[in-house]
């Protein structure tokens, strides 16, 4: 290679860098159009599962049809890792899952973190739950990424007759952290960290929250 190939690369090089704002050259061959977004949407479509399976109403089988939509964004293999309210947790974000603050359940694959889901939300009595989630970051390094995001859910038992106030409104809060990979089907997610800091009853009317 001469001499003026060798300018000639190195300013492309920099033009590059200074175009995608220092990134590295090699995550950005990577790079697809909106992935960012794209991967925000796995955190969505966890939530949008989650939701499914807390609909015991209109859903005639809540397990599956959540399911059914986790098995859109997590891989078989993925693992799920709550620390409820009151455990202790190192981190909100990616908190560790070994050493003194272990989280209280790891599950493996979603089909069992959708049978505990579901057997939590039934065992509750919960007419509907919602997921709502914000704040979300997104990191990429090449094939792999992160993606963490706020919770705010809410579980509801319904009142009886029209515009019934509810007997149950349930709030919990916390941080979801997910590793995320691309796989030549497309991005994946491979674990997932749930960091609950609130869990609260909200309204409680009749029989309450059980």
């Amino acid at each position: 290679m001469n001499a003026f190939n060798v300018v000639a690369g190195r300013v492309l090089a920099i033009i590059l860098l200074v175009a995608l704002g220092g990134r590295d050259l090699a995550a950005a061959s990577n790079d697809e159009p909106n992935l960012e977004a794209q991967l925000a949407q796995l955190l969505v479509c966890y939530a949008r599962g989650a939701d499914a399976i807390g609909d015991g109403r209109t859903n005639h089988d809540p397990e599956a049809a959540g399911l059914e939509i986790f098995r859109k964004c997590f891989t078989e293999d993925a693992t799920f890792a709550i620390w409820p309210a009151g455990q202790p947790f190192d981190n909100p974000e990616f908190p560790s899952r070994v050493g003194t603050m272990p989280p209280l359940l790891i599950f493996v694959g979603p089909a069992a973190w959708a049978k505990f889901t579901n057997s939590s939300f039934r065992g509750a009595g919960y007419d509907y739950v919602q997921h709502l989630v914000g704040n979300i970051e997104v990191k990429v390094s090449g094939n792999n990424a992160s993606v963490v995001g706020y919770l705010n859910s809410t579980h509801v038992v319904m009142g009886e007759g029209l515009l019934a106030p509810s007997q149950c409104v349930l709030q919990t809060n916390g941080t979801y952290s997910l590793r995320v990979r691309k796989f030549p089907s497309g991005w994946k997610v491979t674990s997932l960290d749930l960091a609950q800091f609130a869990y609260n009853n909200i309204i409680e009317n009749g029989e309450g929250c059980g």
